[in-house]
């Protein structure tokens, strides 16, 4: 699929420094670091634009953080992901901080998730 975002840094705080996209299917996250680039909110100007490859995974397959795919989103028709991003500034903050305690670790809750779902269909 191709995933696009916008993103919205404090003026003051820029330039955005890393995303990442946790594709929600259990494959690596995909971190981008070590950048020095301008926060993209204007939609008429192009967004951050990613692609991923899904598959869909049997019910009873091991999900590689535990359990099995049918706790994620999986039954015997379909496979069903929700992508999400966070994104960090030059100041360290990430997606939705609000303090010093909500700086960014990879495993915060700081993270945007899409409002649809992506729907991999069993054939």
């Amino acid at each position: 699929i191709s995933l696009s975002f916008n993103s919205k840094v404090d003026s003051d705080h820029l330039p955005l420094t890393d995303y990442r996209v946790d594709w929600g299917d259990g494959t690596p996250i995909t971190s981008v670091s070590n950048l020095r680039i301008r926060d993209k909110q204007d939609p008429n100007r192009p967004p951050h634009i990613l692609f991923h490859t899904y598959e869909y995974h049997e019910p009873d397959e091991s999900y590689p953080g535990g359990g099995t795919y049918a706790d994620y989103g999986c039954d015997e028709a379909k496979c069903e992901f929700t992508p999400k991003v966070q994104i960090k500034d030059n100041w360290g903050w990430c997606s939705n901080g609000i303090s010093a305690a909500a700086r960014c670790p990879q495993d915060s809750i700081t993270w945007e998730s899409f409002d649809g779902k992506v729907i991999i269909k069993n054939f």
